[in-house]
């Protein structure tokens, strides 16, 4: 996911699969238990302690530098020149190096599937608040643009086979929620996990699962998954803030642990931004971001939405508008034919209560990328996350 820059500085959707970590004391606080958080870590001021020796720093750096990211000698050299401090925090930090290791090396192929099992294997997020590799990851998503050719690979789209869950119980998902325009976690929101046929106004009574975030904006939940032929756990996560409701979903199922990152609007963010984009209150909007096989902000992809079991070549319902421009000056630009530098956009004005099909397409190709079902309801925003999908079986 790519922060700091067009959609993804706006909303920040996005998330990555990640592993099973101590869990914050305070992870279990009831909504009405009051919580004192202390003041965020400066990791910007973080030096290499004298515990660590300079050549294991060193060669993790060298380690790095030759591996990360996988497609080319030019986007290494970007990586080391323009990240050189994320790059040696990321050194550091156990984990990291191989994280980005397996899943960014030269020899392998991008894809959702490669994300979850580094991540499994290897205990690291970039979905972590405040991880080094978060941080080296966004470094690189910002800065080497060009470089590393983001967003345009597609060798993955329905071609992968997702990992099969490690428990046929339960996988553990952290919801990792900031506030819109910042890294501020958002504290003491209510977060459910409803099964994708729940309405929402059902969903307080028949949620899957349900957690508080905690001060690092973490709400811990585990969530019963399915063992069919779409093994792990489907639906949505509402978000109860002070003032407003979110929807939070993706085309993909959650096989293995994860974290969940995701920044949100408050009230009067979601009213402004509704109404700079153009949409209704009345009626149904999404936000939404497409990416690529190595998850990162697609480049040349469109979006169609059309009712749920309409023909082959059915106009799309409600509006589809491409993001332009940069942080909170972007816009959605009348005439855009498709998502540019991050992948994001809206769908605005759609009809209400009704399921729809929305697929995302490579637009020099036509083809497929993900597809997936929505519904939307008044009032509501939901934002959504579309990624490479797995191969059909």
């Amino acid at each position: 996911m790519r922060h700091g820059v067009g959609w993804a500085a706006v909303f920040g959707i996005g998330c990555l699969p990640s592993p099973a970590v101590e869990d914050s004391p305070a992870a279990d606080l009831p909504s009405d238990e009051a919580q004192t958080c202390a003041a965020p870590v400066d990791h910007a001021s973080v030096r290499i302690p004298s515990s660590i020796p300079a050549a294991s720093v060193l060669s993790g750096s060298v380690r790095l530098s030759e591996a990360f990211p996988n497609w080319s000698r030019e986007c290494s050299d970007c990586v080391q020149s323009l990240c050189g401090q994320e790059v040696t925090r990321c050194a550091m930090e156990p984990g990291c190096t191989e994280f980005s290791t397996c899943r960014w090396a030269r020899e392998n192929a991008p894809s959702p599937a490669g994300e979850m099992l580094c991540t499994r294997d290897y205990a690291q997020s970039v979905e972590a608040p405040s991880s080094a590799l978060r941080e080296l990851n966004n470094c690189w998503q910002v800065s080497c643009v060009n470089a590393c050719q983001l967003g345009r690979r597609w060798e993955c789209a329905l071609n992968y086979t997702s990992p099969p869950p490690e428990s046929d119980a339960s996988v553990t998902v952290r919801q990792v929620l900031q506030w819109l325009g910042s890294d501020e976690p958002v504290t003491g929101a209510k977060v459910r996990f409803c099964d994708a046929l729940t309405a929402p106004s059902d969903c307080a009574s028949v949620q899957d699962a349900e957690a508080v975030t905690d001060c690092s904006g973490v709400a811990r939940v585990e969530l019963a998954i399915a063992t069919d032929d779409r093994p792990g756990w489907s639906g949505y996560r509402q978000v109860t803030l002070e003032s407003s409701t979110v929807r939070l979903q993706s085309n993909l199922s959650v096989p293995l642990s994860r974290y969940a990152l995701q920044h949100v609007p408050n009230q009067l963010q979601t009213q402004g931004l509704t109404a700079l984009f153009g949409g209704s209150l009345a009626l149904g909007n999404v936000v939404f971001q497409i990416f690529d096989c190595a998850h990162t902000g697609a480049e040349g992809a469109i979006l169609e939405v059309v009712p749920e079991g309409a023909e082959a070549g059915a106009p799309n319902v409600g509006t589809v508008g491409y993001l332009r421009g940069q942080s909170l000056g972007a816009r959605l630009e009348d005439g855009a034919t498709s998502a540019e530098s991050d992948g994001g956009g809206a769908i605005l004005n759609l009809p209400t209560d009704e399921w729809l099909r929305v697929t995302a397409r490579v637009e020099a190709t036509h083809a497929v990328i993900a597809q997936t079902r929505i519904r939307t309801y008044p009032g509501e925003l939901l934002l959504l996350e579309l990624h490479p999908d797995p191969s059909l079986r």
